[in-house]
């Protein structure tokens, strides 16, 4: 595009050194092929982000049923007290009856 206008303005007589539109054109490219790299290294940045939090979902699901077991256990350890404590008192209460 600079050096149609470039080529325009000599066309009509003026002097002009391209040197400068050259280099532009150049470092222009680059910042293209740049732009090019950072959307695919984006896309794959979030595409990796998705499967953590998918993978951390999956593991705080984990955390939790892990924990709801582990209140399964303590409740089963109370009601093995109860029952032994029942025993207790069904014992006493047999021993009352057979006196």
């Amino acid at each position: 595009m600079n050096k149609k206008i470039a080529s325009l303005f000599a066309s009509v007589g003026f002097d002009i050194d391209t040197t400068d539109l050259t280099k532009l054109d150049g470092h222009l490219k680059s910042i293209r092929g740049n732009t090019a790299n950072l959307s695919r290294n984006l896309r794959v940045t979030n595409n990796q982000l998705n499967t953590t939090s998918t993978r951390m979902r999956n593991l705080a699901k984990s955390a939790e049923a892990v924990t709801k077991f582990n209140n399964l256990g303590g409740k089963c350890v109370t009601l093995a007290v109860k029952v032994k404590d029942a025993g207790k008192f069904l014992r006493v209460i047999f021993c009352l009856t057979n006196w």
